[in-house]
């Protein structure tokens, strides 16, 4: 894993322990609810307080990551899980370059002690939480060992016209009508685009949110294209080696099967 980051260690909480037990497991939590609005600084400054008798060993977001306590000493994050684990808070946000650097953080740390597995908080003896959320850790396990899984997965076919001079693809709205983005009518594909539910939506293009979500990117799965979809395609585009305009054409649809999960 090659991902850099800038660590951060010039502050340390004075909330953790001896250690006295090897360290056998990552715990991965998230700082807060997203709506909350959290922020690495905030959630660094609040887990350096010795009031709140709660601490992470390290803090992290795209690119940044700030260690807390020392891999040394037990930092309490995760109740009866803390005497023999590493707690990891993430940005809840789960931006692609989060689950990068938090996979580039835990390689780093596996090098020291080892192939440790990964470990929910809510799932840690004695915690009573929903953290972290909805983080993918099969993803950040799969970066953090060394890259992309193949798949072996056959693509459905594109859903949409594709004819000289009409060539239909999934794309913002506003554009010509051979961009289809779901949030309207449109009369060529009358079968893809449907009212549900008294919202426009495209099917086929719901269900390359769905595949994309299932590879573990944060999309929201509602079938219209938006500035979350088309920042997911560019990044994919440019990810498996396409051309970057930021369309869903039958190339970029079908990778989304064929090509390995990264």
């Amino acid at each position: 894993m090659s991902t850099a980051y800038t660590l951060e260690t010039g502050r340390t909480s004075p909330n953790s322990s001896t250690r006295r037990s090897k360290v056998r497991r990552i715990v991965i939590h998230h700082w807060d609810d997203p709506r909350r609005k959290p922020t690495f600084d905030g959630t660094v400054g609040w887990l350096l307080r010795d009031s709140t008798d709660v601490s992470a060993h390290y803090v992290v977001e795209d690119g940044r990551v700030a260690r807390l306590v020392p891999e040394s000493r037990v930092a309490w994050h995760a109740a009866g899980g803390n005497a023999d684990s590493i707690g990891v808070e993430i940005n809840p946000r789960q931006h692609d370059g989060d689950y990068e650097t938090a996979a580039a953080l835990i390689a780093d740390i596996r090098s020291r002690h080892g192939n440790l597995p990964l470990v929910r908080h809510r799932a840690v003896e004695g915690s009573y939480t929903s953290c972290p959320g909805t983080y993918d850790l099969a993803r950040l396990d799969r970066l953090a060992s060394g890259g992309p899984v193949p798949s072996t997965t056959t693509a459905p076919a594109f859903p949409l016209p594709r004819r000289p001079g009409r060539m239909y693809y999934y794309g913002p709205s506003g554009g010509p009508q051979t961009s289809v983005s779901g949030r309207g009518l449109n009369t060529a594909v009358p079968a893809d685009v449907q009212r549900v539910n008294g919202r426009w939506r495209s099917h086929g293009l719901a269900r390359w949110q769905q595949r994309m979500a299932e590879r573990g990117y944060s999309i929201t799965v509602d079938g219209r294209f938006g500035e979350e979809t088309e920042r997911i395609v560019r990044y994919f585009q440019a990810l498996v080696g396409l051309p970057v305009d930021g369309k869903i054409g039958p190339s970029t649809y079908a990778a989304a099967w064929t090509e390995a999960v990264r």
